[in-house]
């Protein structure tokens, strides 16, 4: 499937498995440009090994899936926790694939609580959008604001 008009460029987080590698090989085989971004935050306790194993991974079979159907896709490593991540990935996006018209965010911002418990902070938080990147000053920047 290809799209009808210009080719977009997304940027796609948690792409390197699940949810958001799918995302990103569908706007890879529609003609968009994809910067995969990932995360391998280590072993996960209590998890099965085959989602840690999945979790150890970076993105490139992601990446030479959607390059070898004739897309474009570069992969960058950041941790979303990070304030400074997101305008690194439009960076990086620019740079790369042009100027960003999709986010796709398939992580969640997380903390811990005090008893060392995880606690999702998807709904709880706020996505803050800025109206330009600090760096290019020509796509939008997004931050994660969790609430712990």
């Amino acid at each position: 499937m290809t799209t009808t008009g210009s080719p977009h460029v997304a940027v796609v987080t948690g792409a390197n498995q699940g949810i958001g590698a799918a995302t990103a090989r569908a706007l890879g085989r529609r003609g968009d440009a994809v910067l995969v971004a990932f995360f391998r935050p280590g072993d996960d306790d209590g998890q099965p090994a085959p989602y840690n194993r999945l979790r150890r991974g970076d993105a490139t079979d992601v990446v030479e899936e959607i390059t070898r159907s004739g897309g474009r896709a570069h992969a960058v490593e950041a941790d979303l926790r990070d304030p400074a991540a997101p305008a690194r990935l439009f960076d990086a996006a620019e740079e790369h694939l042009g100027p960003v018209d999709i986010l796709v965010n398939t992580r969640a911002a997380g903390c811990r609580t005090r008893s060392g418990r995880r606690r999702w902070t998807g709904s709880g938080g706020r996505w803050q959008q800025s109206p330009r990147t600090p760096s290019t000053g020509s796509s939008p920047s997004t931050r994660w604001h969790p609430r712990c």
